[in-house]
């Protein structure tokens, strides 16, 4: 059995710059979405690679777009956080609870 270490792939310094920093913008080149550049592999890969990918892919999509239509977020003081959160590391890394504040766009 072959395990992967998915928190060293996707905080790797030299696939990602920068891993610590939200960027969507990594995968853009002269305007277009280069796929070729996502090297996340939440679902797998190869012949193991998970059937409902393009349906989570699409719904995760879909659901954030429309929440974030509908919403607008912000942190709750209203101030930007500018450190990263610290990550707890177990079974499951996870970060400390936070709150946000969520009000409707008008």
């Amino acid at each position: 059995m072959v395990n992967l270490n998915f928190v060293t792939l996707h905080m790797s310094k030299e696939i990602w710059g920068d891993p610590e920093n939200f960027r969507p913008e990594r995968f853009i080149e002269n305007g277009q979405l280069q796929l070729s550049k996502d090297k996340t592999l939440p679902f797998g890969a190869g012949r193991r690679i998970c059937a409902g990918e393009t349906y989570a892919r699409q719904t995760m999509f879909q659901v954030f777009s429309c929440f974030m239509q509908a919403f607008k977020v912000s942190t709750a003081d209203g101030k930007p956080k500018t450190e990263p959160a610290v990550r707890l590391q177990g079974i499951i890394t996870s970060i400390p609870d936070g709150w946000v504040k969520v009000t409707p766009r008008v």
